[in-house]
């Protein structure tokens, strides 16, 4: 997580996550809070989703493209 930054994106790819492509919207001490901004194909969707993580659980996701080309 040392290298994660606000407005990375990323997927999840384990674990009990909705399909989709997240953007960092914030990091904590221990947590990075997540918004939904793309479908499982890598379409650009306006959920109003948020998601947070702890940091242990990070691990299931990995990088991402930035949906909104598309």
């Amino acid at each position: 997580m040392d290298s994660l930054a606000m407005r990375d994106h990323c997927r999840p790819i384990a674990g009990d996550y909705p399909d989709g492509i997240y953007r960092v919207v914030g990091t904590g001490e221990d947590t990075v809070t997540l918004f939904r901004v793309g479908d499982a194909e890598g379409r650009r969707v306006n959920t109003g989703e948020i998601v947070t993580v702890r940091d242990r659980e990070f691990e299931a996701f990995e990088p991402a493209e930035n949906p909104d080309g598309n």
